[in-house]
């Protein structure tokens, strides 16, 4: 059996080591499909399913989540890659722990992925009100620098499954 674990500080360039793999990565795709239209996602903060307001842990292991978004939209502008800019319409996705999606979670993601696509601008408006209403809404609980050790973050198995549960009145 494998034991759960606390999460740890993310090592010194954790973010800039990120950048250089997902370049990578974008370099061997465009290499192997030459004329293939690559599209790349940022990350959407999840939220545990039945929550009424945010629970995304936003600086997991003090490691800002905007920055690995960042360090993909630069990636797939060095890259000549698309980017579907999840994170910029702030709203969440629902997911079972925090992080992997329920089903309602992947229509969302769809709806938020096939409205970059089609050439939008993030606006939750345009996207399935059977899928977003108001409550969806993200917002960052905490100013903190990381997460770790925070008396408000609860642990969902595993080093990296971590939802904040600071009240965000």
């Amino acid at each position: 059996a494998i034991e759960p674990h606390a999460p740890a500080a993310a090592a010194p360039g954790a973010i800039d080591r990120f950048r250089a793999a997902y370049g990578l990565l974008l370099e061997r795709m465009r290499a192997a499909y030459p004329q293939a239209e690559v599209w790349c996602c940022t990350l959407c903060p999840g939220r545990v399913a039945g929550c009424p307001s945010p629970t995304f842990a936003w600086n997991l292991r003090g490691a800002p989540f905007k920055s690995y978004n960042d360090a993909i939209r630069v990636a797939a502008r060095e890259h000549g890659c698309n980017v579907a800019d999840l994170e910029a319409f702030g709203i969440d996705y629902e997911a079972v722990d925090g992080t992997h999606p329920t089903a309602r979670g992947m229509r969302q993601l769809s709806a938020l992925i096939a409205s970059c696509i089609e050439g939008a601008e993030p606006d939750e408006r345009l996207l399935p009100a059977d899928l977003f209403d108001e409550t969806f809404r993200s917002g960052e609980l905490c100013p903190g620098e990381a997460c770790v050790g925070c008396e408000h973050a609860r642990g969902t198995g595993s080093s990296w499954f971590l939802v904040c549960e600071r009240n965000p009145s």
